[in-house]
């Protein structure tokens, strides 16, 4: 298989650094970070370069490339072991701690092999990836590049793209979304390996590591995550990676200065493309790094600097100049930037704010005590004279009504709390404002390296804290920000475990890792167990179309005649067959989280098949946040069997997006999948006689029969 291509030279990069570095003394953990990084950049050429010529819509010059740059990482390999053994008698021995293999064994058989499973068995289906990550994916390919395209849904053009970019391989060399997940579940892996550089920089030892490690496992939105194809892994991931050889190049002179530039660089140019809400995170560290290199390397700190700009310009000119063509803002139209900040600032803003971020991650699962938290936000608010849920600070989505502070409990990727990361902060901070908090050191450490400043992890600390305060300030409140929170938090972990470990003795620390683990082992086998033992078919609550099973008694048989081909629409509820199907049956995974949708989209999918329609027109409205990557996923796994290609293009959107590349004027659809009125399509098309129609009547299928005069 050609995804096979795609994954073999991610391993070879990260051999051929692990192995470059190990030449050089170097960390191979810290190998395997730059390995990443060199990797995402590669993957980012690699898209744009092909998208000049359209070359994505066969999987062969992408096959090409990454076969290439296998071979070319695999001779390099191959030349600095030799190098290395040649070398070998005059390097000279690395001290080493003790190995400690017992949690990490636990870790990977109890929470990554089982999150590995789910990653692959299972489809992506959160409402994110079903509405706008992964349905810009299939259009890229469909058009071969990158370039926006006409859709009615703004966030499939105007959110930053990279890590769409990393899955698009996969993707296209597969031709299905079967490793998708996969990205995320190594982002996750590429976290962990960060904290525990992050704690060691700081001097903690193995067992100060561990504990970071599962501190950062029992959070529930870090265990969700993993094995979907949601964001925040990979963008937390870049900006852990620019904290670490920020901080490399900024506590102390470099051993290797080229290096460590040039991955801070890329660190902080991946992060910015990736999601914009890191960019309020790293703005307090830019400063102090900033200002600490000045300090450090006086005149020849413009190559740092000459780096960072490099990059931030190579990976984010392309996405601005997109969206600044198309709307005069770098970050796309007014509307949807307005959706995500708020429309006025100022203290209260950022006070009211971060109170009610604060609050959504100390939910528990009584309902009385949420209740009570929110009772206490709302008596702040009205004792400080402020409205707790103000329009102008609250987000609004797609639709016109501001969301609602939550007090239900909810265990998923968007909307869990961190109660216990945030709880030990609080205890951590109390205990910091009476007495310092000094970075721990490693005895072997002293003679090899310079010691960071006692007053380093302070600052980095109260970097954090003002970034999660910027971000407060700036953008809009909303029940799903404990994932849009999460590089911060993460990037805390560090002073908190180094703060226990000044508070507590090691010892009685280490005593905490049982329950640490047995929490992350939990959410984990919460998420195999529901994700494995859900019947879809009885929880959707209405029937599902099967074209292979008898009628229910008293349910009528619908007939439909569409150019000589009769249909029929046979209905039944749920049989004993269900969990079955659900095991064995892909297409059922996609509605994991919208199980009303199940029934409506699968029909849809099999009248489309009967008519073996291949060109499909969508006019859904985005205000009813319809999912149109299930139409693509269920139309794909049944025309496979035809051996038959399909197109889906927008028929219904803002008229500025006719002037795009990728607007195909001679485009006409068989049939049209439509939520709006049918007025608003026959300007552009001749329709006839609805032939669909499912029992909410939410969407119809419309045949066309060619293109109005006008």
């Amino acid at each position: 298989m050609f995804v096979c291509l795609y994954f073999l030279n991610f391993l070879s990069v990260c051999l051929f650094f692990v192995t470059l570095y190990r030449q050089k003394g170097q960390s191979r953990r810290e190998a395997c970070v730059v390995a990443c990084l060199v990797f995402s950049a590669q993957v980012f050429f690699f898209t744009e370069g092909q998208s000049l010529f359209n070359l994505l819509k066969t999987p062969v010059p992408s096959a090409v490339l990454y076969a290439v740059s296998l071979c070319a990482f695999s001779i390099g390999t191959a030349l600095i072991t030799n190098r290395s053994a040649r070398r070998n008698n005059s390097r000279l021995p690395r001290k080493r701690e003790g190995k400690h293999y017992f949690y990490p064994v636990l870790i990977t058989v109890l929470i990554f092999l089982p999150m590995l499973f789910v990653a692959v068995y299972y489809p992506p289906c959160t409402w994110d990836s079903m509405s706008y990550h992964l349905p810009r994916i299939d259009h890229w390919i469909q058009n071969g590049n990158v370039n926006h395209y006409p859709t009615a849904y703004p966030r499939q053009l105007y959110y930053q793209p990279f890590a769409e970019y990393l899955m698009l391989p996969a993707h296209l060399l597969s031709g299905t979304d079967l490793f998708d997940n996969l990205i995320q579940f190594a982002a996750a892996i590429g976290i962990l390996i960060e904290i525990i550089l992050l704690v060691r920089f700081f001097g903690g030892s193995q067992p100060v590591q561990t504990v970071a490690v599962l501190m950062v496992l029992t959070s529930p939105t870090v265990i969700f995550e993993i094995p979907t194809t949601q964001t925040d892994l990979i963008a937390a991931f870049y900006f852990l990676a620019f904290l670490y050889f920020g901080l490399k190049l900024t506590c102390r002179q470099a051993a290797w200065l080229n290096a460590d530039a040039a991955a801070f660089a890329l660190a902080l140019g991946l992060s910015l493309i990736t999601k914009v809400s890191v960019a309020v995170f790293e703005l307090p560290f830019c400063v102090w790094f900033g200002l600490r290199l000045l300090k450090l390397y006086g005149k020849n700190v413009w190559k740092i600097y000459a780096a960072l700009v490099l990059c931030f310009l190579i990976f984010n000119v392309p996405y601005y100049v997109r969206n600044y063509s198309l709307t005069g803002h770098i970050f796309g139209p007014e509307d949807i930037q307005k959706t995500m900040r708020n429309t006025r600032f100022g203290p209260d803003v950022m006070f009211s704010n971060a109170v009610r971020l604060v609050g959504m991650q100390m939910k528990v699962p009584l309902l009385d005590i949420n209740a009570a938290n929110l009772n206490f936000i709302k008596n702040l608010h009205d004792t400080l004279g402020m409205m707790w849920n103000d329009p102008t600070t609250t987000f609004y989505g797609d639709g016109d009504i501001p969301f609602e502070y939550d007090i239900e409990f909810h265990l998923d990727d968007y909307r869990s709390g961190n109660i216990l990361l945030v709880l030990l902060f609080i205890i951590v901070c109390g205990t910091f404002s009476v007495r310092k908090i000094k970075p721990l050191f490693l005895p072997e450490q002293n003679s090899v390296r310079s010691e960071p400043e006692n007053k380093d992890l302070t600052v980095m600390f109260w970097l954090v804290l003002l970034g999660f305060l910027l971000y407060a300030g700036l953008f809009r409140w909303q029940p799903f920000g404990t994932r849009l929170l999460l590089p911060d938090l993460l990037a805390g972990v560090p002073f908190l475990t180094i703060g226990l470990c000044r508070i507590v003795p090691l010892k009685r620390i280490q005593q905490l890792c049982p329950l640490l683990l047995f929490i992350a082992v939990v959410y984990t086998a919460y998420i195999v167990i529901t994700w494995s033992f859900y019947d879809p078919l009885s929880a959707s609550g209405s029937v599902v179309p099967d074209k292979d099973s008898k009628p229910v008694n008293g349910q009528q048989k619908v007939d439909f005649q569409f150019q000589g081909i009769e249909l029929s629409a046979e209905y039944y509820t749920n049989d004993l067959k269900g969990l079955q199907r659900y095991w064995f049956e892909r297409d059922y995974k996609y509605f994991r989280q919208a199980k009303t949708y199940m029934a409506e989209y699968m029909s849809i999918a099999d009248r489309m098949t009967e008519l073996n329609c291949t060109k499909i027109g969508l006019a859904l409205d985005k205000k009813n946040d319809r999912w149109e990557y299930p139409l693509w996923a269920l139309l794909r796994s049944r025309f496979a069997k035809t051996g038959r290609k399909f197109r889906v293009e927008w028929v219904v959107f803002p008229d500025e997006l006719k002037q795009l590349r990728n607007y195909p004027p001679d485009f006409v659809p068989d049939i049209i999948l439509t939520d709006l009125m049918p007025e608003e399509i026959t300007n552009r098309y001749e329709i006839g006689e609805p032939i669909w129609k499912y029992e909410t009547n939410s969407m119809i299928l419309v045949p066309i029969k060619g293109r109005t005069k006008q």
